[in-house]
């Protein structure tokens, strides 16, 4: 990492803030919440100063799956509906699925089956998108045929 930094000082931005998304997803994993949280403080910070929507919606992705990792599922809802805000004004077709996913499998946990099913529903949406972008037909049916994938077609209803 750091001869990237010292090569590219161009856009050494960019580099540090998918390093600190890919540690915040990695300390999210490992349990470590504590870790998680500064990575992904840092995160938005970054993205937040050079204004990249990407990043910021998955900053607020991460910070729910921290706030679900310690038992704040509300916490958890409301990073998830800031990161599907983001997503509708800076376009992330990647992110904003995963974000109405997430939603949808958080709604269905907490027992808001109908609000789920429409969480589901939009990720459908945005699948569909994607997928229709896709010409490789192998590559499509790999997407579409997915394990994350299916769940939102299955979990909509």
């Amino acid at each position: 990492m750091d001869n990237i930094f010292a090569r590219d000082a161009w856009f050494r931005w960019r580099y540090n803030i998918r390093h600190q998304a890919a540690q915040c997803e990695y300390w999210l994993a490992a349990g470590d919440l504590e870790r998680a949280t500064t990575y992904n403080r840092n995160l938005m910070e970054a993205a937040t100063k050079y204004r990249v929507g990407k990043y910021m919606a998955v900053a607020h992705l991460l910070a729910s799956g921290i706030a679900v990792a310690g038992g704040d599922a509300v916490a958890g809802e409301h990073d998830l509906l800031q990161a599907i805000d983001v997503v509708r004004q800076f376009p992330a077709p990647l992110v904003g699925w995963k974000a109405w996913a997430a939603l949808g499998r958080l709604r269905r946990e907490i027992g808001a089956n109908d609000a789920a099913r429409t969480a589901f529903a939009e990720a459908a949406t945005i699948v569909r998108s994607i997928a229709a972008n896709v010409d490789d037909e192998a590559l499509r049916n790999k997407f579409l045929n997915s394990t994350v994938v299916r769940e939102v077609f299955e979990g909509g209803g």
